[in-house]
């Protein structure tokens, strides 16, 4: 049996959140980015991977062990009885000889160890080929042509995460360029992702979100931890695309060495899956079909209860397969995912809330200030008016001085002129009119 089935890389990040970027600079505008200032992160990562040796697979720790029942031999590893001693293996197929023959599941149960392994048998001292293996300790199963050697290999995977929420994957482990790939599916959460790692440092993560209210799309480049660019999008049709490489984070139209190694290696997975001839998907193909010839088997008839017991024997048989066994903690994962989606759902109408409230705000501050200018030009409209109307006043005061003025003056008598006609010569002299008699 396979102890262990390494990736190479330690993937962790967060899925249930945004993490959004650092608030962003003023910028009159986006700044474009010169090739030079990503290509040095391909180069750091060039030199890096040329460094490092992947470990060899360990043989000399396997060896043949009987079966606590049959006496049936399987092929396993000593370093399950060193690291727990209490460990019993069991072997559910067929025995030819005293050695497992045929496809079948074999298993390592003990105080603190609880392995499974679905392989097929030649007969005598032939190395088994095995297609699963499950690891209750890490909450994991693999499906694949699962050998100890240093080859590419890809590999179908299911776990439970930190907060018991199921995870499917599809993962390639790329020997020769040092790489990991994963494409990866939280159905629960309604969450999609993909990750590329590459053991010089620099890798990318990419979460797409189906039921989130505000976020859409996040991808984040990174060299040994360190963030380096994210591009975010959002239900509302806005994109930003952040250079977070410097303090001081800022938008930027990404180069096209950047656009290219981000597409190339977040479609990767997609081009390889969709290729019937690709002989990882062949061999990974082949081998779920072996685990469910096994299932199908045991799932559907009782006379292949044999050394282990049917609350082992039937886990598989489960939706979730093997980890079936997890059921309480998958149903605690859901609760987590729903209390996670009604979170984010409060905090995204809190947000809404608080940005109604600076609009409500913003309004009546320009309203307040509309009428603060306006009771200000009423002002100096009144106090012209004012002006005026004194204007208007004296002049009035003026025109009943002049009328009673008129009405009392005294009326005189003038001596009666003489009755002939007389003619007058006047002329013009500015503003003044002088006649005289001729």
């Amino acid at each position: 049996m396979l102890k262990n089935i390494a990736i190479g890389v330690v993937v962790i990040f967060s899925l249930y959140g945004c993490n959004s970027s650092a608030p962003l600079r003023n910028q009159a505008h986006v700044k474009s980015m010169s090739p030079s200032d990503f290509q040095r992160y391909l180069d750091e990562d060039t030199q890096i991977k040329s460094q490092i040796n992947l470990p060899q697979p360990q043989t000399e720790n396997e060896t043949w062990v009987d079966t606590q029942k049959s006496k049936c031999k399987i092929f396993t590893s000593s370093l399950f009885k060193k690291n727990d001693p209490t460990v019993k293996f069991y072997w559910d197929g067929e025995c030819k000889d005293g050695f497992a023959i045929g496809l079948g599941r074999e298993f390592t149960i003990g105080k603190q160890t609880y392995v499974e392994a679905i392989g097929e048998y030649e007969g005598g001292k032939k190395l088994p080929q095995y297609f699963y293996q499950f690891n209750k300790a890490n909450k994991r199963f693999h499906i694949g042509y699962l050998e100890n050697s240093p080859k590419n290999i890809l590999l179908f995977q299911g776990m439970l995460d930190n907060n018991n929420v199921f995870k499917k994957s599809i993962i390639f482990r790329d020997y020769d360029h040092k790489e990991m790939y994963e494409k990866m599916s939280f159905d629960d959460a309604g969450i999609q992702g993909k990750f590329y790692a590459s053991t010089g440092g620099l890798n990318i993560s990419e979460q797409i979100y189906n039921s989130d209210p505000l976020l859409k799309q996040q991808l984040v480049v990174q060299a040994k931890q360190k963030k380096l660019y994210t591009f975010e999008s959002f239900n509302n049709g806005r994109k930003n695309f952040i250079d977070l490489s410097s303090n001081a984070p800022i938008l930027v139209a990404p180069s096209q060495n950047l656009q290219d190694f981000i597409t190339n290696k977040m479609s990767f997975l997609d081009k390889k899956t969709s290729n019937t001839n690709d002989i990882d998907l062949r061999n990974t193909l082949s081998a779920e079909k072996k685990v469910n010839i096994y299932i199908n088997l045991t799932c559907t008839s009782s006379n292949y209860l044999k050394e282990v017991g049917k609350d082992n024997y039937f886990a598989i048989c489960s939706p979730y397969k093997s980890l079936g066994v997890f059921n309480n903690q998958i149903e605690q994962g859901k609760v987590f995912v729903n209390q996670q989606k009604q979170k984010k759902l409060a905090d995204v109408q809190q947000y809404m809330a608080n940005q109604q409230l600076q609009v409500q705000q913003a309004e009546q501050l320009r309203l307040a200030q509309q009428q603060k200018t306006q009771e200000g030009w009423t002002a100096l409209f009144n106090a012209i008016t004012e002006v005026s109307n004194g204007v208007a006043n004296s002049y009035n005061q003026q025109a009943e001085m002049y009328k009673n003025f008129s009405n009392n003056t005294p009326t005189q008598s003038f001596p009666a002129l003489n009755k002939h006609k007389s003619t007058y010569n006047c002329i013009n002299i500015g503003m003044n009119t002088t006649c005289r008699e001729q």
